[in-house]
C-alpha cells in the first residue's frame, strides 16, 4: 500500500495542500541514493490487478476455475484445522471465505484497483478482494510473503492454490 503525490499548492501561512492517490499495490522497482542527503529512496511501480498474462493465460474462464478451487481449498483447509486443531500457519476455520471476502469489500469501497473497474459483480475484482481475503487468514510470515510480492490476480490465485495445496496435504497426514 501507497499513495501517488497527485498535486501540491500552496495555501498560505507556509502550509501545502497535498492531493493523494491511494495505490493497493506497489512493487519496488530500485533503490537510489538520493545525493543530497544521502537518502535511500525506492523507485515504486503500480502493479495492476488484471492484465495480459491474465488475458492470456486463459482470461476470465481460467480466473473463474482458479477461484473455485481457491473457495475449495480455502474451506477443506478450515475443516482440516479444526480436526486436527494446527494452527501454525494461520485461521482459515474462524470466518468463512465469503465472510472475508465481505470484509475485504466493505473496506474496498470507494478504491480503484488498477486495472479493474468498480463493478463489484464483475468476476476480476471478485477474484480480486477473494484472494486478498484470503491472504488475511495467513499468520504474519506468510501473509508478509503475499502482501511485499504484488502481482496480477491470476498469478496471486494460482500461489494461493498451491499453497493451499500444501497446507491441506500436511493437514489430511495428520488426520
Amino acid at each position: 500500500m501507497g499513495a501517488e503525490i497527485v498535486d501540491l499548492t500552496a495555501s498560505g501561512n507556509m502550509q501545502m495542500l497535498v492531493t493523494l492517490r491511494g495505490v493497493a499495490s506497489l512493487r519496488i522497482m530500485d533503490r537510489t541514493l538520493k545525493s543530497i542527503d544521502e537518502q535511500i529512496l525506492p523507485l515504486m511501480q503500480e502493479v495492476s490487478e488484471w492484465t495480459s498474462f491474465d488475458v492470456s493465460s486463459g482470461g476470465e474462464a481460467r480466473v473463474a476455475s482458479e477461484l473455485e478451487k481457491l473457495e475449495y481449498l480455502f474451506n477443506d483447509c478450515g475443516t482440516l484445522q479444526e480436526r486436527t486443531g494446527i494452527w501454525a500457519a494461520g485461521d482459515l476455520a474462524s470466518f468463512t471465505l465469503k465472510e472475508r471476502t465481505g470484509q475485504v469489500r466493505e473496506t474496498m469501497v470507494g478504491v480503484t484497483l488498477s486495472g479493474l473497474e468498480n463493478d463489484m459483480d464483475d468476476l476480476r475484482l471478485r477474484a480480486t478482494l477473494t484472494a486478498y481475503a484470503a491472504i488475511t487468514a495467513f499468520k504474519d510470515s506468510k501473509l508478509a510473503t503475499f502482501l511485499t510480492d504484488p502481482t496480477c490476480v491470476l498469478r496471486r490465485l494460482f500461489s494461493l492454490n498451491k499453497y493451499l495445496t500444501l497446507m491441506q496435504s500436511l493437514l489430511r497426514s495428520r488426520t
